[in-house]
């Protein structure tokens, strides 16, 4: 298992997400998205609905009819609806339930600082999870820093 770190180089981290959903999308993976904010979470199906006019990311929230159909679930209490293999954690902490997945996703914004993510890096090698990290260019690209 992998635990991936990104570090967005845009304040709004539900664009930048939007972007790396759609390319973990496209080779074929399911992905669950967690995060307890429903705020946030409310914010990132909009932008997956609106990000790009020519692109659609087929999602839904969790308690949806077709979730279990669906290859984005955006969910606040870890059901894993989709059988999803990808986790993308937007909570501070690894949730309990992280078994199962095949990588590890989290992503914050520069305006939060790495301080804030090295108690999230400590507790996923702790579980002897390999840790990865990018952060993101202005131009838009990403850089592998870790």
């Amino acid at each position: 298992m992998q635990g991936i770190i990104y570090q967005s180089a845009l304040p709004d981290i539900a664009k930048a997400l939007a972007k790396l959903i759609e390319t973990i999308w496209l080779k074929s993976n399911k992905i669950l998205i967690y995060c307890k904010d429903k705020e946030l979470l409310q914010r990132i199906d909009e932008v997956l609905w609106t990000y790009e006019q020519l692109s659609f990311l087929p999602h839904v929230f969790q308690d949806d009819e077709i979730a279990s159909k669906t290859p984005v679930v955006l969910t606040y209490d870890m059901q894993n609806a989709n059988s999803a293999n990808i986790l993308v954690c937007l909570e501070p902490t690894l949730p309990d339930s992280f078994s199962g997945f095949e990588k590890i996703i989290h992503m914050y914004s520069y305006t939060e600082g790495r301080e804030k993510v090295i108690p999230f890096i400590q507790q996923l090698q702790s579980k002897e999870i390999e840790v990865i990290e990018y952060q993101q260019a202005s131009s838009g690209a990403w850089q592998k820093i870790a």
